[in-house]
């Protein structure tokens, strides 16, 4: 990821001096999808970006929120 790599050392400061746990990395792009009934779409890539040598409760906070987040976006049928 570009994004993190170019303020990797702004992102790892931030966690680093407990200003945050870590952070939500997001896109969103429109897509035309000429051959659906609806050929207008956004789509939306997120990533989650921590790191493993914050504080342990940071990362468990973290860690917590991730699968909140997982458990959110599962498709139910």
């Amino acid at each position: 990821m570009a994004f993190v790599e170019r303020h990797r050392n702004l992102l790892q400061r931030a966690v680093m001096e407990g200003k945050c746990d870590g952070f939500i990395l997001s896109t969103t792009a429109i897509a035309l999808l000429a051959e659906e009934k609806q050929p207008f779409n956004l789509v939306t890539q997120m990533s989650l970006w921590h790191l493993n040598e914050c504080a342990p409760e940071a990362r468990q906070r973290f860690i917590a929120f991730r699968h909140a987040q997982s458990d959110q976006n599962v498709l139910k049928i």
